[in-house]
């Protein structure tokens, strides 16, 4: 009996990892391979459910013999006590397993019985397997098929003083046990339910007398049947979540929702995706638009800040040169050339820059005001930071020939106060030029 008891252990933890081995290789195909509704019960069985769930049960038996000779016979008339637990793992929504403790004691007229059996049982939701899209869910028909172990205690009568006669010692058996269940379960809630339940539990030998030795013993010639029947309290964990508390059509309802949901979230993202898209090149052309703005601000400030510069400078006593002065300012001034799109001055025209430092020398009571300009081609922006630069790089000319700096001022004006038309070269030649005012000093 120890090695019966020991392949029974064997044998649960061998069908345990098997079928955690397949319910492994279930989720895998179906997240690999999308929704099967053949296999719709398994989805998510691992994470999305609660598996685990405890029963007491009590009731009523009877015992009766079968002979396997024919010549058995079927009485039931003592009921006496019955009652257990177990614990289940539900692996779908059509099958579980479980390990089950019954007690059942038998008083008849001869002896007393007590019988502890641990059994291994496998439940199968017959309603499910029935009608798995039906849309109700509280109830629901398991069938249950177990084996296992009993061990069998037996006080005589004649010890208990039932009758005149002994016997010497009590007997104790451990016998093989095997059954059939039916179990009719109400969901109540989410974590109890309550049911009743029916069995018969088939004992593999039955006790004899004997009537020389005064002692009972096990033989082989028949067994024992063992009708039960009672009432079912069973608690699941986490209840909200257990696989108990729902059927297939619920599963595929699920499912279907789930896709539905996962189908609008992909929707969302790609609309957001493509929100963020539009929103990134709105950004792009909003920042190009500041920094185009903040660029002709700064050119309007610079133009403002060359009129100020301009109209202190007019506001100030403006020296009359005299003609010969004015005639040697203006061709000297017109032979300044500068490199094309520079501020570089070329030196073909230092000799008449020499000529106007000469002036300005002889006028030490006087101070310089150099006004840049350009024609209307290309940027205006460019053209204005470029008459300013032109203009700047008169002064520093001047400054290196001995003309203190403070003396000197300069601003650049672009493309304004045109003196020729800018639609010929010859008067966007002429555009392109720096002037030269004097003016009494403070």
């Amino acid at each position: 009996m120890k090695k019966f008891i020991s392949a029974l252990v064997l044998a649960v933890a061998a069908i345990a990892t098997t079928f955690a081995q397949e319910a492994t290789v279930v989720e895998s195909r179906e997240v690999n391979g999308g929704l099967d509704f053949r296999n719709i019960y398994n989805m998510g069985a691992k994470t999305t459910y609660s598996k685990w769930s405890f029963q007491a049960h009590g009731g009523l038996n009877c015992l009766s013999s079968v002979r396997s000779d024919g010549s058995g016979y079927f009485s039931c008339i003592n009921l006496n006590p019955a009652a257990g637990l177990q614990a289940e793992f539900t692996f779908t929504h059509y099958w579980g397993l479980g390990l089950d403790y019954t007690w059942t004691n038998n008083n008849q007229e001869n002896y007393d019985n007590n019988i502890h059996q641990i059994t291994l049982f496998a439940s199968l939701n017959a309603s499910n397997w029935l009608a798995p899209y039906r849309s109700w869910e509280k109830l629901n028909v398991y069938t249950n098929f177990g084996i296992g172990a009993g061990i069998t205690t037996w006080t005589d009568a004649y010890t208990m003083g039932k009758h005149p006669k002994h016997l010497e010692d009590d007997a104790q058996l451990t016998r093989p046990i095997l059954y059939p269940g039916l179990n009719i379960e109400y969901n109540i809630d989410d974590n109890f339910a309550v049911g009743v339940y029916g069995e018969g539990r088939f004992c593999t030998s039955e006790p004899k007398n004997d009537q020389n030795t005064h002692s009972l013993h096990p033989t082989t010639n028949g067994g024992r049947i063992q009708p039960v029947a009672g009432v079912t309290v069973r608690y699941k964990l986490d209840g909200n979540r257990h696989i108990r508390n729902t059927n297939v059509q619920k599963q595929v309802d699920y499912a279907l929702d789930l896709k539905e949901q996962l189908t609008m979230i992909n929707k969302q993202n790609r609309r957001i995706d493509s929100l963020n898209a539009a929103f990134g090149s709105q950004l792009s052309t909003l920042k190009a638009d500041n920094d185009a703005m903040k660029k002709q601000v700064k050119e309007q400030q610079d133009s403002i800040e060359s009129l100020r510069s301009r109209n202190a400078a007019q506001a100030k006593t403006i020296y009359e040169m005299t003609e010969d002065e004015s005639k040697m300012v203006k061709a000297s001034l017109a032979d300044l050339r500068f490199e094309t799109g520079k501020a570089i001055i070329k030196k073909e025209s230092y000799p008449a820059l020499d000529n106007i430092v000469k002036l300005i020398e002889e006028r030490r009571e006087w101070n310089v005001m150099l006004s840049g300009y350009t024609d209307n081609s290309g940027d205006p922006g460019k053209n204005l930071m470029l008459s300013r630069d032109r203009a700047a790089a008169v002064k520093a000319y001047f400054v290196n020939k001995g003309i203190e700096a403070g003396r000197i001022q300069s601003a650049g004006y672009g493309d304004k106060d045109p003196i020729a038309d800018n639609n010929t070269p010859t008067g966007r030649a002429r555009n392109r030029r720096v002037e030269l005012e004097l003016y009494h000093r403070e």
